[in-house]
């Protein structure tokens, strides 16, 4: 496990509670002769602070509120200074899980002090806060800020604090992945710890050990783990629950090094120091359990292994001592991650163990336990109020559902029953961007009118209060001697407040059900739901590929198929290749791509071919599959009398119309929603003249979206109109957004990941429009088309798929978005969605308009420019459906006949004028003769305009919809009556 160095640790609270018993813990009455009283204020905040110590969060804000009430009173800022009182208090509300309070009020702390120790220490404080949410990037930031402060300061104190603050920003670089960083922050602690004769190093050397083996420096990560074990035996003892765990997590390291001998010692020596420290119910005995557990399980003795697991369960849950490997614990328990990571093992075991004894009870153990885990992580959910924390937590999902794929499909090999294969898609669903499945839910219920602000605050309160008392919980447990009572009464609160949350959610389904229905419908679609949504030209395939296991789900309006084939060696090279030779700038090896593309077809393909023909596919990909297009699949092998000639290749592109989806369940979603009739079209193309980061511009771009504007009788924003603020301006009005904008891929930070817009001098605005900035959005948009570099792609993250801005367009309300899964190149992007656009107009689905485009491109195409590099990364993903239908027709018939009633109403106007006079000459008589004349006149203009329209409409029925047949009227033949 790894350490984070916390300026509120147990020790500092031991010292507080015993400088201050004087202190009575019962306020005093507060009367009028007291409201000035600056002793008074002080006392109050000695008792605010006792209150911290023991945990109590809400007391404590209760008095520090209190305090601030009575220094309004006083015009100078006597102690307690505004500082403390709100540095504290930043403290406590982070602890109560409201993190957003606690950065107010430690930003009210730093305006209060000028003392840079102070607000080193207060910076450090934030960055613990964005390190806690999972947002390192601005931790660091923070933390190397909080330094640059220290540095300068004369106060003793800070040798403690410069050390913590590199072990915390190593902590930081670790989690971030930035491994190289982390090792150089963690040396650096190290140092300067040693050189000061600080203590403490022993955490640190673990955690730099950790990193070492992560960038396998096997060898030097040996010597950091010994380092932790010395370290801890100098400063705590040989029988010291530090150093058992310094013993426990060498254990670790050799065993999954393969050294067993030298793991069992270690293993022994450490749960015998921490039985006789912390007892058989403690956080850190669980984890040695667990530990152990593993150690068995690497080598195949499953049976054992499941013994340690489940004594580790019995370690972890204060309420459950059954010692029977197949009994788990009960649902109505407060889950916390380390109790999914033990349930999750446990399944593995029982998967294992199947393979040479009891199949069948030992799969649906292995099944029973794994629900229970999908169970608790539901419940988490509540306590994860932020995006980077629901990101850590589905990696966790993942790997649990993924479990349950698998775990289902033996089940069903075994028995043939289609229970399981149902099961095995209802889990591989939730395995799918579940984060992005409820955010979208979060803001679609938000637009629900007649919600009450004050209900939706509410809801938020209960949420961040459950999450801060899981936070206290964690903390806890993780003391020497934590307080069973204390653990007790925090269980109770978070009993009481999800049984709060409950009451709230009861009243808001009987109240605002499309509220409710939309916030906590968290549900995955059905088979049944998804097959009655389904057109009979539609085919779903749904892959899962998770290690060597490639699971395929074929789903039509009336058949379902699960295949399960092995992912090898093979098939990841081949996969990995093509990937490479997609997104390289250079031409890839001719017969290596032919092959590599052909063994790709016969794995993902061709194996549920039979129930495609004549379909639109729809393809929700899994893992690295999310990266390459199916387009260009070629279902032939290479044969040495083929030509390198890419324009004529078999393209499974040929074959069927191809979209994409991040998930049926976000799919089935979207084609519920319907759309208007006649979308409205908006453009925006910046020309990048004085671009702050010497981009150049893009004139084809420019034009293009400019045409499709006038096309679309849509707006164009191009120039030095695309900038920020018109795009928010009028971004929620439009059905249709189309981008034609450089675009930045950030793979480290993918909230960081922007579309490149106009500069405003005079604006606010920035010119860039980041992924996060789009997440906070409400868009109405059927469709946005971003003609940009790597929109498609991203950061792949286990559960969520690809972080790409796409994905960000798709959470602010798009229903579907055409990107680019590389760099996409001017010319044949512009072709393309210039093609695109006009094959919408004749009301076609997206997936048809998009592959005639592609066709069109390749006949066109010389044959460099033919390389699927060129065009196959403009993908569309989301709903497919039409969203023009017969617009074009229509608005063509629309403007005739507006000009033939301009004419006609002319003509009238003119001859009723000259009414008249003709009266006079020629008298009534020859009036009504004119007036009779204009009728028929009329009538026959009207039946022959009618008659044009009808043979229109039934070509373009013809052309766009063969499939249905057009009857005309026939003469009669008299010879075969």
């Amino acid at each position: 496990m790894t350490f984070f160095k916390s300026q509120f640790n147990s020790l500092v609270s031991k010292t507080l509670i015993l400088l201050l018993t004087g202190v009575s813990l019962s306020l005093p009455k507060v009367n009028a002769q007291k409201t000035k009283d600056t002793s008074y204020a002080s006392r109050l905040f000695d008792s605010s602070k006792i209150y911290y110590a023991t945990g109590e969060y809400n007391k404590t804000t209760w008095i520090l509120n209190r305090i601030l009430q009575l220094k309004s009173e006083i015009s100078v800022d006597t102690p307690p200074e505004y500082f403390r009182i709100y540095n504290l208090l930043g403290a406590s509300y982070r602890n109560l899980g409201e993190s957003s309070i606690a950065i107010d009020f430690y930003q009210k702390a730093l305006r209060r002090t000028s003392d840079i120790f102070n607000q080193s220490v207060i910076n450090g404080n934030i960055a613990s806060i964005y390190s806690l949410r999972g947002d390192y990037t601005k931790a660091i930031s923070y933390y190397k800020n909080s330094l640059s402060v220290l540095e300068k300061s004369n106060d003793k104190r800070k040798y403690r604090h410069i050390a913590d603050n590199y072990h915390n920003q190593g902590f930081s670089y670790l989690n971030f992945g930035d491994y190289n960083h982390a090792r150089i922050c963690f040396l650096k602690s190290i140092g300067f710890a040693e050189k000061n004769r600080l203590g403490g190093e022993g955490e640190t050397y673990f955690n730099c050990g950790l990193t070492y083996k992560r960038m396998d420096s096997l060898d030097k990560a040996d010597y950091c783990f010994r380092k932790a074990i010395a370290c801890n035996i100098r400063e705590f003892g040989e029988n010291h629950y530090m150093t058992g765990m310094s013993y426990m997590n060498y254990a670790t390291f050799n065993s999954k090094m393969g050294r067993f001998s030298e793991s069992d010692q270690l293993y022994k020596k450490a749960y015998t120091i921490l039985i006789n420290t912390l007892g058989d119910k403690h956080l850190y005995t669980f984890l040695c359990l667990k530990d152990n557990g593993e150690r068995y399980y690497q080598t195949g003795n499953y049976l054992l292994a499941l013994k340690y697991y489940q004594k580790s369960l019995i370690s972890k849950i204060y309420n459950f001592n059954d010692s029977s490997v197949y009994a788990n614990p009960k649902a109505d328990i407060l889950p916390d991650i380390d109790l999914l990571d033990i349930l999750k093992l446990k399944a593995q075991a029982f998967t294992k163990l199947a393979e040479n004894e009891n199949r069948t009870e030992n799969l649906r153990a292995a099944l029973a336990t794994l629900e229970l885990a999908a169970t608790f992580t539901e419940q988490l959910r509540t306590g994860y109020l932020y995006e980077s924390s629901k990101l850590q937590l589905t990696t966790k999902e993942h790997e649990i559902y993924l479990s349950l794929v698998c775990v289902a499909n033996s089940l069903y090999e075994i028995s043939g029953d289609l229970t399981y294969a149902g099961l095995a898609f209802r889990y591989a669903e939730y395995s799918k961007y579940g984060v992005l499945r409820e955010l979208k839910n979060e803001a679609l219920a938000k637009g629900v009118a007649g919600i009450p602000d004050s209900i939706i605050d509410n809801e938020r309160r209960i949420e961040s209060q459950i999450s801060g008392t899981r936070m206290q919980i964690e903390d806890e447990n993780k003391r020497e001697h934590p307080s069973k009572e204390k653990i007790e009464k925090l269980n109770m609160q978070q009993f009481a407040l999800t049984q709060k949350l409950e009451r709230l959610e009861q009243r808001l389904e009987s109240k605002y059900p499309d509220y409710y229905r939309q916030k906590y419908s968290n549900q995955v679609v059905s088979l049944p739901q998804l097959q009655g949504a389904m057109s009979r030209k539609e085919a779903i395939l749904e892959y899962v590929l998770e290690n060597n296991d490639l699971y395929t789900f074929t789903i039509t309006r009336d058949t379902f198929l699960m295949i399960k084939q092995v992912a090898d060696s093979t098939f990841l090279a081949n996969l990995n290749f093509f990937n490479a030779a997609l997104h390289s700038e250079y031409s890839s090896n001719y017969v290596a791509y032919r092959n590599a593309s052909y063994n790709l077809y016969k794995k993902l393909i061709r194996p549920a071919e039979p129930l495609l023909k004549n379909k639109n596919l729809l393809v929700i990909p899994g893992g690295m599959l999310s990266l390459i297009p199916f387009d260009v699949l070629i279902d032939k092998p290479y044969k040495d009398s083929d030509k390198c000639d890419y324009r004529k290749e078999s393209y499974l592109l040929r074959k069927y119309p191809i979209g994409y989806a991040y998930s049926a369940t976000l799919y089935y979603s979207s084609i519920n929603i319907k759309g208007k009739r006649s979308p409205d079209f908006l453009g925006i193309a910046p020309d990048y003249k004085n671009s702050k980061d010497s981009l150049r511009s893009i004139p084809l771009g420019l034009k293009s979206v400019r045409r499709i504007a006038l096309l679309t009788l849509g707006k164009s924003l191009t120039g030095s109109e695309a900038t920020e603020a018109n795009f928010k301006k009028y971004c929620g009005k439009y059905d249709i957004i189309h981008f034609y904008a450089h675009g930045f891929e950030d793979t480290l930070n993918p909230v960081n990941s922007m579309l490149f817009l106009s500069h405003q001098a005079d604006s606010m605005d920035d010119g860039y429009l980041h992924a996060w900035e789009i997440n906070s959005m409400q868009l109405n948009a059927e469709l946005v088309v971003l003609a940009s570099c790597n929109s498609g792609s991203g950061k792949l993250s286990k559960g969520e798929g690809t972080l790409s801005i796409s994905r960000s367009f798709m959470y602010a309300g798009s229903q579907s978005v055409v990107m680019s899964l590389w760099r996409a190149y001017d010319r044949s992007t512009i072709g393309m969605l210039n093609n695109f656009y006009q094959n919408l107009l004749k009301g076609m689905r997206k997936d048809e308009a998009l592959r005639l485009a592609k066709l069109d491109y390749l006949e066109k195409a010389n044959p460099v420019l033919a390389h699927p590099r060129f065009w196959a990364g403009i993908v569309v993903n989301g709903n497919q459906n039409g969203i023009y239908h017969y617009w074009f027709l229509k608005k063509v018939v629309l403007v005739i006949f507006i000009i033939l009633t301009i004419l006609f109403g002319f003509k009238k106007r003119k001859t009723i004028r000259s009414f008249p006079h003709k009266a006079k000459k020629q008298g009534r008589i020859l009036a009504l003769q004119v007036l009779s004349g204009l009728s028929t006149l009329r009538t026959q203009v009207l039946h022959k305009i009618r008659r044009t329209y009808q043979r229109v409409v039934c070509k373009l029925s013809r052309l766009l919809s063969p499939k249905y047949k057009i009857y005309r009227k026939r003469t009669i033949d008299s010879t075969n009556i």
